[in-house]
């Protein structure tokens, strides 16, 4: 469709074939009824067309699926992990989320091999991800494109027959009418064993075929995309102010009718009470207009309601709650992703599904209220107009389509987008200045500046070693920094006063969240997710665009939430999840680090039960006593492994049933960045400044170094909280017998940017269990280094505390004749000061040699005469030389560590260079120079009653001799007269003959 001058708007497009929706009568009760689902895509093509073509920028559309055709990529590349297609969200593999993405490259002879290798496909993948999907990608297309060798049927009604219509074009689309209609005949009309290309005209592959595992018996299913729709990009999902989610997700979780999901999300329309085919929904005619071409538009109610930047109501629908459990009458539209999903079959009435928390709640415990400092500014704040990317034009290199991100260690390639999002200093330190030009590149709010704080708090000492940075050839250097060139903002600026998952446990085949910090209905609850601290780059570009190293990069502590993916991995003899591989096998230099089994494969050889909620949760090992009174319960109610003969026996029951599966309980920690919910430095902050009750001066030392908290100190539960046999809620540790049983990994990276790995088991106790590890291990610090950090100090032994002193040292003065200080002009002056900070030992005021020098002193001299020329202005020994003469003034300013100051001066008066009496005793010849310019005569008294004068012969300099007939001291004295006989000057010295 092409804009004409009938139109009124934007138009509402078919979502099945893209025509103008056309209402067939005038709208009754407020609505035009009976009309389809509209295509948001479609629509929005019309004006934004450079935008949908260009969805490979859109990493919330893609979800990096395009990169799996790359060379790099594709089923297998990983070769620790075989079993993985990519590096984003559509083809990597977490243990916090525990579903294997298929080889998408593959067909498979029967239903039993698709059964041993596919654990979710793209369907699966669709209609459980897609809650938080904006649309596109692997909900519409195939980025290999369908080359598989597949037939085109045809149907002959008159014989109620299927013809072969010959061989099937190669596509990328997932609705495609031939494919789609092909397997439906595979379904209706089977091929029979003679034709050649039995037993399917379109092979089973992971694109159009699921595995359902609902029921007792696991079937292999056809993904109807004809059917269901595909889930198109949706752009009202993020720029609708008001937009539905929880409408749109029932459409793809509860009845997989994709189709529908935007434009019920959208609020445009409701499922057609007249019909009940559910094709058909009704317009609310106070939303639309209809044009006089027949044609629904959108009214502008609606259009003014879509934003140009996404609302923070919009981002938080798949990302964080913004209330607690429970707290408001609608409160599952801002707590959940999507609600329950209720059962249909009344012989089975749990709920399909649970309801699903939003992802950054689980991931980092964000939550977005007031517990969120930055709530003001929308997400947009600092997601949008970063100056860093734009979104409007795909023709520039700098154009992406989605908010911007930071760098998050764990997404390694797939961080296209890395550094698109303000980071702290992008406000605080540089003012929205990115690149030092003097040009706001972005809106930095007004946000007050950091260093003055940091200042205060002794932050800025640099008192640091092994800090990082890039030396001129682009190479990682150590120098002494301060605390901030080791440290991330987030690490003392955020805590968590809600509730994260600390694991997400699926040794039952099902999935289920231990959580620590306050129970989910509870605001502002007295407890805090414990965060673990590990180190990151603050960006991974080294170089700059010039060549040059990156004066901004460093290796910083940043704060993390741990999530811990509870799994059984198979380590026998065959191959669990069908990748061809099992745990410890070479695979070109690698080992393969594990062969989890499915998740529906471990499931079927549990009991189910149901909760008070009405969701299903498992309740015994079928068959077995091995869970009893005694075992713990995760907060649900389900039963835990947590002791060593429940771990035997399911162990047991797995390989008795196939010798070559032999089960190994993982538990595997992944560090989630935390970034969200920086609290008041009046509320909290590490390391802070405060006054205790005698008002005097509290420093935040004592937050890390010797604290039980902190970024180092203190040990932290990686598995959360469960329900013991009394019913009390503690946090949970697992017992097993053989070190094979169980096996504890956590993700960490050190000092030198090294991933590493570390275990929280503790082997040596009997049994043996997990441990809390302590923070410090994933620092990669040793007990020596955590010991080194928490001596007691005194933060007067750094300065603080200690108030600065000016002092000027005595400056020599050149005429000492004359009243105050004299200093000639042209000639360098000396000018030195005591040192400015330090331990007063016996109270004087003063600085005596010896005692104990303090902090970090900046000195500063300057001078009232503008036209002086000072020398080493910035040190305590400087010189200055004045051009001009009169009095002046010369000050002395000093600044420690915390940004207090001292000041001081003294005035000297410029004036010629003075008369000038040397002595040499040795010749007996006393040197007379700078005589004023006009002197012709000069009278000498030596001091022992003798004189000279003299009236001829007189230059500059002088030189006369004489002879003393003792060695006391004596004063010279010498007059000066113009010809006339007027006075010049005069001058003495006491020399020694």
């Amino acid at each position: 469709m092409q804009f004409n001058p009938a139109m009124i708007g934007i138009p509402l497009l078919d979502y099945f074939n893209a025509a103008p929706i056309k209402p067939t009568g005038a709208a009754v009760s407020g609505r035009y009824l009976g009309l389809p689902p509209f295509s948001i895509k479609a629509s929005c093509y019309l004006c934004h067309y450079d935008i949908v073509m260009n969805e490979n920028r859109n990493r919330h559309a893609t979800m990096s699926f395009n990169k799996l055709p790359l060379s790099q990529y594709g089923y297998g590349y990983d070769k620790e992990r075989p079993w993985v297609s990519g590096p984003g969200k559509f083809g990597s593999w977490s243990p916090v989320y525990n579903r294997q993405l298929a080889n998408m490259k593959a067909t498979y002879p029967s239903q039993d091999d698709l059964l041993k290798k596919l654990d979710m496909g793209a369907f699966e993948f669709t209609t459980e991800c897609g809650v938080c999907h904006v649309g596109g990608g692997p909900g519409t297309s195939n980025p290999y494109s369908f080359t598989f060798p597949w037939r085109v049927s045809t149907y002959k009604p008159l014989t109620n027959t299927v013809g072969d219509g010959g061989p099937g074009g190669v596509h990328s689309n997932l609705d495609n009418e031939q494919r789609n209609q092909s397997i439906l005949y595979d379904y209706l009309f089977p091929l029979p064993l003679t034709s050649p290309y039995y037993p399917r005209r379109v092979p089973l592959n992971p694109w159009d075929f699921f595995v359902n595992s609902a029921g007792m018996v696991k079937t292999v299913d056809w993904a109807m995309w004809g059917m269901n729709g595909t889930l198109q990009m949706d752009c009202l999902m993020c720029h609708l102010d008001g937009y539905d989610h929880l409408a749109r997700n029932e459409e793809i979780v509860r009845y997989n009718r994709l189709y529908n999901a935007g434009t019920l999300g959208s609020g445009l329309a409701v499922l057609s009470s007249a019909e009940g085919d559910t094709f058909t929904l009704d317009y609310d005619a106070s939303k639309v207009k209809l044009g006089s071409d027949g044609i629904l538009y959108l009214d502008f109610s609606f259009t003014d309601r879509i934003t140009r930047y996404p609302k923070a109501e919009n981002c938080v629908h798949c990302h964080m709650p913004t209330v607690v459990k429970g707290e408001t009458p609608d409160w599952k539209k801002s707590f959940y992703s999507y609600d329950a999903v209720p059962s249909d079959d009344p012989a089975n009435p749990a709920n399909v599904k649970p309801a699903r928390y939003l992802s950054d709640l689980v991931k980092r415990g964000d939550i977005w209220n007031n517990q969120e400092l930055h709530q003001g500014f929308q997400c947009s704040g600092c997601h949008t107009s970063t100056g860093k990317y734009q979104a409007w034009d795909p023709s520039r290199a700098d154009y992406q389509h989605s908010p911007g991100k930071g760098y998050d260690p764990m997404s390694g390639t797939a961080d296209d987008f890395g550094g698109t999002v303000k980071f702290c200093y992008d406000c605080h330190v540089t003012g929205g200045d990115l690149n030092g030009d003097g040009i706001q590149e972005m809106d930095s709010f007004g946000a007050p500046q950091a260093d003055a704080a940091h200042i205060a708090t002794g932050l800025m000492l640099n008192i640091v070693p092994g800090a990082r940075r890039l030396d001129a050839t682009g190479a990682e250097a150590t120098f002494t920094g301060n605390h901030l060139d080791v440290i991330s903002c987030t690490a003392c600026h955020i805590q968590k006063r809600y509730a994260a998952a600390r694991s997400i446990d699926y040794s039952t085949g099902a999935q289920f969240f231990n959580f620590v910090g306050n129970p989910l209905d509870q605001r502002d609850g007295p407890e805090r997710v414990d965060l673990l601290y590990s180190w990151k780059e603050t960006t991974p570009q080294k170089t700059l665009a010039d060549g040059k190293p990156n004066p901004a990069w460093r290796r910083l502590i940043y704060p993390f939430n741990y999530v811990t993916g509870i799994y059984w991995n198979n380590i026998g003899s065959k191959d669990a999840n069908g990748d061809g591989f099992t745990t410890g096998m070479s695979n070109n230099g690698k080992i393969v680090s594990g062969d989890p089994f499915f998740q529906r494969n471990v499931k079927e050889r549990f009991t189910f039960g149901v909760n008070a909620e009405n969701n299903p949760i498992p309740v015994a090992l079928t068959g077995t006593t091995a869970f009893d009174s005694q075992s713990v319960k995760n907060l649900d109610g389900g039963v835990m492994f947590t002791r060593p003969a429940e771990i035997a026996a399911y162990k047991a029951k797995v390989t008795l049933a196939d010798p070559g599966f032999v089960p190994q309980l993982v538990l595997e920690s992944e560090p989630y960045l935390v970034m969200h919910n920086v609290q008041p430095t009046i509320s909290f902050v590490l390391g802070g400044r405060k006054k205790d009750s005698s008002g005097n001066t509290v420093y935040g030392c004592s937050d890390c170094h010797g604290a039980s908290g902190g970024l180092f100190n203190g040990n932290v539960n990686m598995i959360g909280k469960g329900k013991g046999a009394d019913g009390s809620v503690a946090p949970v540790s697992i017992s097993f017998t053989n070190a094979s049983d169980v096996v504890t990994k956590g993700t960490f990276w050190d000092k030198n940017g090294t991933k590493r790995s570390l275990s929280f088991s503790d082997t040596s106790a009997v049994p043996k269990k997990t441990r809390e590890p302590g923070r410090w291990e994933f620092l990669g610090y040793d007990s020596a280094r955590v010991a080194a950090l928490n001596v007691p100090q005194d933060p007067a032994n750094y300065g603080m505390g200690v108030d600065p002193k000016a002092y000027i040292n005595p400056i020599s003065d050149v005429d000492p004749i004359q009243t105050g200080t004299q200093v000639s002009i042209g000639v360098p002056v000396a000018l030195s000061c005591p040192p400015g900070q330090y331990r007063d030992a016996n109270g004087n005021g003063k600085y005596d040699v010896g005692e104990a020098l303090l902090g970090q002193v900046s000195y500063a001299w300057s001078s009232s005469d503008t036209a002086a020329y000072i020398t080493n202005a910035t040190t305590q020994n400087a010189t200055i030389t004045f051009t001009t003469l009169g009095t002046k003034a010369i000050y002395l300013s000093v600044k420690d560590e915390e940004g207090k100051s001292s000041s001081t001066f003294l005035t000297v008066t410029a004036v010629m260079p003075p008369l000038n009496i040397a002595w040499d005793s040795g010749t007996k010849t006393a040197t007379f120079s700078n005589l004023p310019s006009e002197t012709a005569i000069v009278q000498i008294a030596w001091g022992d009653g003798l004189s000279n004068l003299l009236t001829s012969g007189v230059h500059d300099p002088l030189k006369v001799t004489h002879s003393y007939s003792s060695t006391s001291a004596k004063t010279i004295k010498i007059y000066c007269y113009s010809s006339t006989g007027k006075s010049l000057g005069f001058m003495q010295k006491t020399i020694t003959p």
